[in-house]
């Protein structure tokens, strides 16, 4: 009946022995198995050892603090997660995380969530706490990767361009913040421009002069959207050909012909009164001449195109057709002044080599006078037929004798009036003779006579004449 001591070993940590009250209690914070030994003592130091065992087990998760979800732009940071998990055991605890965008990354060292996400959408993460004993824990959250930024477009200089000459090549280039492609699209430009979508070019002729407003519209895949504009000017400065102008003569009441397409014509008359019409699609215009305005052979009809852009053609001349009057293609005359070119100067007053009468000014016609039958009846000049007289002008004659050139032409002229005078004495002689005779049937001979005599005289002046001008016409060639 004598008291007993107790003592005891091999309690886990967190369990203890109340010697007083002889009671084992407390919570284990260790797990593991633990054999327990309890030994007791009489007063006369028998003893009885008295074994248990203790096993502490965890069977309880991790707790992990809630984590919120977040919701941010493509490519910017997040905000960064730290995650707070803890055993009931007190041990330490393992984290994984799956789930993340591109972007964004775990960092086990730290249990840290961060980075900025690269794309669009809507990510759910998972955390995975495990504590020593394998519990685990999952915290899940979301981050959402949006993007509400519209795409960059790099800036389109303006362009001003001739009309039918190629643009400088534009090449859109469009960039979303979240990399992914964009598309383009394009209105407003000039016809012959085109938009190529595959390889995002503008290029081409404009063909109509203009001032072209044109807008670019860069998409996104999140349909964010940039609106780029520039202007294509189309100017006009080449003038245009100039125009024809079909023959026209006198009296005409139009004036025909061709000129560039939609061109205004006007045609300015001698007095410098003017008229206007406009070109149809092929060119062809057709233009009143005013009723004051009355055309004559050899008036001067000057016509100019000028097109929408406001040049003007080189001017286009023509010469009004008198029908009633032929020119001689070889020996044309102004229809304005004529001269007659046949018409000698003054054989007394012979112009000189070199002030040769100018043709707006003819030398004064003045017929020879009689020549003076002064010459043996017998002479040869006399009896030499018109068309073996020989011109001596010599283009290489120098001025003296170019200046007796005249005095060789009066011979002939002399020589020839002569010959006619010689004829007509015969003619008249014939006729006394014809008066002497008896009718006989010889005046149809004498007839012919005289009238083969008019006739020799006739072409002797006309040789006289031609010659004469021939001679001008070397002097002026000198």
């Amino acid at each position: 009946g004598q008291p007993v001591t107790n003592s005891v070993s091999g309690l886990p940590e967190g369990v203890t022995f109340d010697e007083a009250t002889n009671t084992i209690s407390g919570s284990p914070t260790m797990v593991g198995t633990y054999p327990v030994t309890v030994t007791t003592t009489d007063a006369e130091g028998n003893t009885t050892e008295t074994k248990f065992t203790i096993t502490v087990v965890d069977t309880t998760a991790p707790t992990v603090k809630a984590i919120d979800d977040q919701t941010k732009e493509v490519n910017t940071p997040i905000d960064n997660i730290v995650i707070d998990g803890s055993d009931n055991s007190g041990q330490p605890v393992r984290n994984s995380v799956s789930g993340l965008p591109a972007g964004v990354t775990f960092d086990s060292e730290t249990n840290t969530i961060s980075g900025s996400p690269t794309t669009v959408g809507t990510y759910p993460v998972t955390v995975t706490t495990t504590d020593a004993e394998g519990n685990t824990t999952e915290t899940q959250f979301t981050i959402t990767v949006v993007d509400t930024t519209a795409p960059t477009v790099k800036a389109i200089d303006d362009q001003t361009k001739e009309v039918n000459t190629p643009i400088d090549n534009i090449v859109i280039d469009g960039q979303d913040n979240g990399g992914q492609p964009v598309t383009n699209s394009v209105s407003g430009l000039p016809n012959g421009v085109t938009f190529d979508e595959v390889t995002n070019t503008i290029s081409g002729s404009p063909t109509t002069v203009g001032t072209y407003p044109v807008t670019v519209t860069t998409t996104d895949a999140e349909g964010n959207t940039t609106t780029t504009q520039f202007t294509i000017t189309v100017i006009d400065t080449t003038a245009p050909d100039a125009p024809t102008i079909n023959p026209v003569h006198k009296g005409d009441t139009t004036i025909t012909g061709k000129a560039e397409p939609k061109s205004t014509v006007t045609i300015t008359f001698p007095d410098g009164t003017t008229a206007t019409g406009t070109t149809d699609a092929d060119g062809n215009y057709t233009i009143d001449v005013p009723s004051n305005v009355h055309l004559n052979g050899g008036d001067h009809i000057n016509a100019i195109a000028t097109d929408k852009s406001g040049n003007d053609s080189p001017a286009a001349d023509t010469i009004v057709i008198d029908d009633s009057k032929p020119v001689d293609p070889d020996h044309p005359t102004d229809p304005t002044d004529p001269t007659d070119p046949v018409k000698p100067t003054d054989p007394s007053h012979p112009t000189k080599p070199n002030q040769p009468t100018q043709p707006s000014q003819p030398g004064t016609v003045v017929p020879p006078s009689t020549p003076k039958n002064d010459r043996p009846s017998n002479d040869h000049h006399n009896n030499a037929e018109p068309s073996q007289q020989q011109n001596t002008s010599d283009n290489n004659m120098t001025p003296t004798q170019n200046n007796h050139r005249y005095s060789r032409q009066e011979r002939i002229y002399n020589e020839s009036a002569k010959t006619h005078h010689k004829k007509g004495n015969n003619k008249a002689t014939a006729n006394k003779q014809q008066s002497e005779l008896p009718e006989t049937g010889d005046s149809e001979t004498n007839k012919g006579t005289l009238f083969g005599s008019l006739l020799a005289g006739l072409g002797a002046l006309f040789l006289f004449f031609k010659r004469r001008k021939e001679d001008e016409d070397t002097d002026k060639e000198q």
